[in-house]
């Protein structure tokens, strides 16, 4: 797997590209010889979503070059990008010599309990097959009940048009 990330280097090199890491290194080491960087580069209030796409060198430029309050918000187990196996239980150090604290919100406005229940129960069967791939949090609640959701197996086009018309027994 080594010799991908080499070549891929090498690529970088011949064809005088760069990516996001390569940007967020270039500014951390050259911020802690040229405090310009930071200067230049400053922000007032911050609010990033999905941080746990983000790696922890990222996060740190980010909180390197906002004044006054940083707020992050994310999911462990909605992480999308390869590489980045993001746990706010790792990030916690790193929030904490900002100052910054972890909080953890439970109560989802966005979507029903019966919802809610159905992907907590995802989450469970994650957390309980690969149990070091997300943190274990406190399960989401809801202040509506909502109605049980229907899961749809691979039906024919006339099928599945009875369901979303009510006119199925499903």
């Amino acid at each position: 797997m080594y010799w991908i990330f080499l070549e891929y280097e090498k690529w970088k090199k011949e064809v005088n590209a760069f990516d996001l890491m390569d940007l967020v290194h270039h500014v951390n080491s050259s911020g802690k010889t040229n405090q310009r960087y930071y200067s230049d580069l400053r922000i007032n209030y911050l609010m990033i979503d999905e941080v746990q796409d983000l790696t922890p060198k990222t996060l740190q430029l980010l909180l390197k070059i906002t004044n006054e309050r940083v707020f992050f918000a994310g999911d462990t187990a909605q992480t999308i990008a390869k590489g980045v196996g993001a746990r706010f239980s790792d990030l916690s150090t790193l929030l904490s010599t900002f100052g910054t604290k972890v909080i953890q919100l439970t109560t989802n406005y966005r979507s029903h309990g019966q919802i809610l229940a159905l992907a907590n129960s995802v989450v469970g069967l994650i957390e309980t097959l690969f149990p070091f791939s997300i943190d274990k949090l406190e399960k989401e609640e809801s202040l509506s009940t909502g109605m049980k959701p229907l899961i749809l197996m691979p039906l024919p086009e006339h099928e599945l048009r009875n369901i979303f018309m009510g006119k199925s027994n499903v």
